[in-house]
């Protein structure tokens, strides 16, 4: 963490630099902090030992994650695969609109497929209330959402968005390699359309990383259960893959690469999966 720290405060410095003094300079320094915020709260959650668990997650707790690797298989895939074709929605509360099962709590999920309609929790400052607390099978069709979401949305160093990833860092290098610390945003103006902030280099990589690992995790905490447990290793595996991608800064790209690689091949693998249902 110390290493991001400093390679953070690199990154303010740069952003300044590049973007001179006033408004502008003062929003995006506090975006930074917050992005800077989101990773600490990250590595604090992943640290965090959580007691009376099953042994199963304590084994989670113990990986570390040192080197770029993945612990799931294709043998746990077809295990989430079948779980999630034989996925059971809670009967209480229940009612069928069309192609649609709705429920009291508020959430939505396609009949077939029992892919929610959204892929978030409700926000309190949105909703004005507090969210609903989905059933453990409810928030595993929240949890294929965002994984489709996730899929079409992700943030590439080129600017570009959605998945797979073109050619590794032979492809990337030229964006994220710019002096370190320094990263480009475009805004893009189209008539009846908001501004978008567009990405580019490592800041695509942080932005991408916090923003998936924060949703998966938001998810994560409401099926933690032995009948979900291989879902949970991979919303866990690929936070945690996530996580490590961004505690490396722009000179060690290489090596931050490879673990957004690793978490991005988790994320094409379930979408897949969820396709296919």
């Amino acid at each position: 963490m110390q290493k991001y720290i400093q390679s953070s405060a690199l990154l303010s410095l740069a952003f300044l630099t590049a973007c001179g003094e006033g408004e502008n300079a003062e929003l995006n320094e506090g975006q930074l902090e917050d992005d800077q915020n989101n990773i600490e709260a990250m590595a604090d959650e992943e640290n965090a030992g959580e007691e009376g668990q099953l042994s199963y997650f304590d084994e989670l707790r113990n990986r570390t994650y040192d080197t770029p690797e993945s612990y799931l298989d294709e043998e746990k895939y077809r295990s989430i695969e079948e779980t999630l074709r034989n996925l059971n929605l809670p009967e209480k509360g229940k009612s069928i609109e069309g192609d649609l099962i709705v429920y009291e709590n508020g959430f939505e999920f396609e009949r077939e497929t029992k892919v929610a309609t959204h892929g978030h929790l409700p926000s309190p400052e949105f909703h004005q209330r507090d969210p609903e607390i989905p059933e453990a099978s409810q928030a595993v069709g929240l949890m294929m959402k965002r994984a489709s979401i996730s899929y079409d949305s992700f943030n590439t160093p080129s600017g570009e968005f959605g998945l797979p990833l073109n050619g590794g860092t032979d492809y990337y290098g030229e964006y994220i390699t710019e002096p370190m610390g320094t990263f480009e945003t475009e805004q893009i103006e189209e008539e009846g359309r908001p501004t978008e902030i567009i990405h580019y280099g490592w800041d695509a990589i942080q932005n991408t990383s916090i923003n998936i690992n924060r949703e998966l995790y938001e998810l994560e905490q409401h099926y933690k259960s032995e009948e979900y447990q291989l879902i949970h290793e991979w919303s866990y595996e690929t936070r945690h893959l996530l996580y490590r991608a961004v505690t490396n800064n722009a000179e060690q790209y290489e090596t931050g690469f490879e673990y957004y690689e690793l978490a991005v091949e988790n994320i094409e693998r379930m979408n897949e999966i969820i396709e296919s249902l």
